[in-house]
């Protein structure tokens, strides 16, 4: 009985087949370590909480999902998801304008595709508004005197006292802002300005406050009218004094407890 083997492929077949192999692990291993990074914004302007939203004082995130081109430009931009449809629309037209650095690839400009999130706020002027009951915030375009033109500045009909925020106590925080408003005729405070440092909180605290006050109206040649001036309002944490513990009984008192 004869065994018959099989011919060996040509060494120059096995050489082919070899260096085939050796490419495509080449070239997956440098698909592997090539350099890729995401874009970067360059130009992000934020997105306006949306207006038909304000008087529900609602929070809210969307996510956009945005394709940028070689150039930096958005390419496309589509919602991925939204607490509602207005927080979407709102990213979508903010994304729409920012630019980035493009995606690169071993240095080389790429298109890609990525998430960018958004998280709403509710304006802290329609918080005022809502924690006041009136429109604080308003446009005014009735004559203004400046209170350093007056012999007499306004003064609140009793003294601005701001709370301080719950969410804040333990914290140790204070601030002193230096605010600028308007006092009405009537004497109510419209438009507070307010620097924009320290928590939100501390600063939503000093708006209310001063926008709650009362004033006397201001009176120039006989006439009342609208001052311009402006107040400090200092925040500070105040001082919790610890429940007492309750003492316990004398031993004596305890034995007798126990025996009963």
């Amino acid at each position: 009985m004869l065994l018959r083997l099989s011919p060996l492929p040509p060494l120059r077949l096995i050489r082919s087949r070899a260096l085939a192999a050796l490419a495509v692990l080449t070239l997956v291993s440098a698909s592997a370590f090539a350099q890729v990074t995401q874009p970067r914004p360059l130009n992000s302007p934020s997105a306006e909480y949306p207006a038909a939203l304000r008087k529900s004082l609602r929070p809210g995130q969307a996510v956009v999902q945005v394709t940028v081109s070689k150039s930096g430009v958005v390419a496309d931009a589509e919602v991925r998801s939204a607490d509602d449809p207005a927080f979407g629309e709102a990213a979508l037209a903010a994304v729409q304008q920012w630019t980035f650095a493009p995606a690169t690839r071993d240095g080389v400009p790429s298109a890609s595709s990525i998430d960018v999130p958004f998280v709403f706020t509710v304006p802290i002027e329609d918080q005022v508004n809502a924690s006041v009951g009136r429109e604080v915030f308003k446009e005014f375009d009735q004559p203004i005197i400046e209170s350093s033109a007056l012999r007499v500045r306004p003064t609140p009909n009793k003294p601005v006292v701001p709370i301080y925020p719950k969410d804040l106590i333990g914290s140790g925080k204070s601030a002193d802002y230096k605010i600028d408003f308007i006092v009405t005729r009537e004497g109510q405070v419209i438009n507070p300005s307010i620097p924009p440092e320290g928590p939100d909180a501390l600063r939503m605290a000093a708006l209310v406050a001063i926008a709650r006050a009362e004033f006397t109206p201001v009176f120039h040649q006989g006439l009342a009218v609208n001052c311009r001036t402006s107040a400090v309002v200092r925040l500070r944490e105040p001082k919790v004094t610890p429940t007492p513990r309750a003492k316990a009984p004398p031993v004596a008192e305890r034995a007798k407890r126990d025996d009963s």
